[in-house]
Parts: structure tokens; C-alpha cells; sequence
């Protein structure tokens, strides 16, 4: 995965994004977090998540 980027979507009081960052602590990868906001969703946000 070294030539491969993580970036993480994720809102500080996510259980679902508290899960997924152990996850990666425990497999030892390094990734980005990016916080987004809900109500005005990022266009990085609408290309990995279409539905929408």
C-alpha cells in the first residue's frame, strides 16, 4: 500500500469513524482525515459516495 493514499472522511463524533481510524492504528497505516461537514458535503465526499 506504499504507493497508495488513505484519506479518511470522517466527523469527530462518528463511532463508525472511531472504528475504521483503530482499524488502521491496529494494521499500522497511515492515512489522511479529512472533516466533513454534512450539511455542505465536499465534492471529494459526492465522487466516493454518489448515492448521495
Amino acid at each position: 500500500m506504499a504507493d497508495k493514499e488513505v484519506v479518511l472522511l470522517d466527523l469527530w463524533s462518528s463511532p463508525f469513524g472511531m472504528r475504521v481510524r483503530i482499524a488502521l492504528a491496529e494494521k499500522g497505516i497511515k492515512y489522511e482525515s479529512k472533516e466533513e461537514n454534512l450539511a455542505d458535503k465536499s465534492p471529494l465526499l459526492l465522487k466516493m459516495n454518489p448515492v448521495h
